[in-house]
């Protein structure tokens, strides 16, 4: 059963990002960027609460690296790159974060 609650999990998230493969790039951006900074709040309640296992803080902390100065413009960025990058990002985080909220 809780391998059944991960996989929707996941297939909600890809669903999700999916969905965004017509729309312009910036929308995807910003629709990416959406998704990625509520993983990311729920993930540092995760870390604060001491639940995250150091492999996931390292995964997080990568995927940050590279996500972070796409997703913290004031103006969303309209190439197909950052799309492709803030899209990665948000499902990196969102696979992390369906570990610890399909667990109960």
């Amino acid at each position: 059963m809780k391998q059944f609650k991960i996989m929707v999990t996941l297939l909600l998230g890809l669903w999700i990002l999916v969905s965004c493969v017509n729309h312009t790039p910036q929308l995807r951006v910003y629709l990416a960027c959406d998704s990625y900074a509520s993983s990311l709040e729920t993930l540092l309640a995760l870390r604060k609460a001491k639940r995250l296992s150091t492999d996931d803080i390292a995964r997080v902390n990568a995927v940050r690296k590279v996500t972070n100065p796409i997703c913290s413009q004031q103006i969303p960025p309209s190439d197909s790159a950052s799309a492709g990058i803030a899209e990665a990002g948000a499902a990196g985080l969102y696979a992390v974060r369906g570990k610890y909220i399909a667990k109960k």
